[in-house]
């Protein structure tokens, strides 16, 4: 039975893992009990669904990004893996290499899930959150301490989000001040926050605590699209959720990232084609068996 407890002074996760070997894993000094508590639930998680290791058994970010390197490689073209391979080692290896996995924190990783843009999160207003269909609906931006209209048509949108980020946004609006604007992240004041405070004041703060390197704001959406295109979404969706004004603004940013291996399309197109002659053989045999039946009646 896992349970929580304390010894010398500090909380103690008293469990059995998959292998049904107790283990103990005593919470940082100072830990509360809640605390405690979040990371029971966690391991908890992680026995049922037969993952849990202790932390010498924990890959680092090297060895998980050489064999996600090593895996890609049978599927992409040459330019693309070195550019997955360049990214990795220039910009992810330097700041995460040696760390664990588990230890790898991101706390921007919602600014990520939208894929909107900096003015267009400042202009977000709570009666734009469509809580019913998972939505946020972008009808302005703001710039240079004014509110406007989205840049262009196809600026306005609709984005879907999923339930992790449905469910901080929640949680967001019960601790969010009320405001005279009813803004989604409005200022300390109560106003609208001012681009660069915004990104003095929490970006790059939170970059810091999440232990990465300065990036621009506008790269978290970049991101958003090449993860959008990683997982094989179709380019005309990739363009209405980031409000592209044309399919090929989206092609012409993030064409050299869409995948040239598609073996799933090859084998619909080959079932499509030679099931249907298949078919049409057997019906054809079957037809002609019959004449023959009725012939010698």
């Amino acid at each position: 039975m896992a349970c929580v407890t304390k010894k010398k002074g500090r909380w103690c996760v008293d469990f059995y893992d998959q292998h049904g070997k107790r283990r103990l894993k005593m919470m940082p000094k100072g830990a509360t009990k809640n605390q405690a508590m979040d990371k029971l639930e966690e391991i908890r998680k992680q026995v049922a669904n037969g993952v849990f290791l202790t932390v010498k058994k924990i890959p680092t970010f090297n060895e998980i990004s050489n064999e996600w390197l090593e895996h890609k490689k049978r599927d992409v073209r040459e330019h693309t893996w070195d550019a997955y391979e360049c990214h990795t080692r220039r910009n992810l290896k330097p700041h995460f290499g040696r760390m664990k996995v588990t230890g790898i924190k991101f706390e921007v990783v919602e600014a990520v899930m939208s894929g909107a843009r900096q003015g267009e999160l400042i202009g977000l207003q709570w009666s734009d959150v469509d809580w019913y269909n998972s939505q946020i609906h972008i009808k302005r931006t703001f710039q240079h301490g004014r509110f406007y209209d989205p840049k262009s048509a196809t600026s306005k949108r609709k984005i879907d989000l999923g339930p992790t980020v449905m469910k901080k946004l929640k949680k967001w609006k019960i601790a969010c001040m009320p405001t005279e604007l009813d803004l989604v992240f409005p200022s300390d004041t109560g106003t609208s926050i001012d681009n660069n405070n915004l990104v003095r004041r929490h970006y790059e703060p939170a970059l810091r605590r999440a232990g990465l390197r300065r990036i621009k704001f506008h790269c978290l959406r970049h991101t958003y699209g090449s993860l959008l295109i990683d997982q094989g979404e179709h380019p005309k969706y990739i363009q209405n959720q980031m409000g592209h004004s044309s399919i090929n603004v989206t092609m012409d940013t993030y064409g050299h990232l869409m995948k040239t291996v598609n073996q799933d399309s090859a084998r619909r197109l080959d079932g499509a084609i030679f099931e249907v002659e298949k078919e049409a053989k057997l019906k054809s045999g079957d037809q002609m068996e019959t004449k023959g039946v009725n012939e010698k009646c």
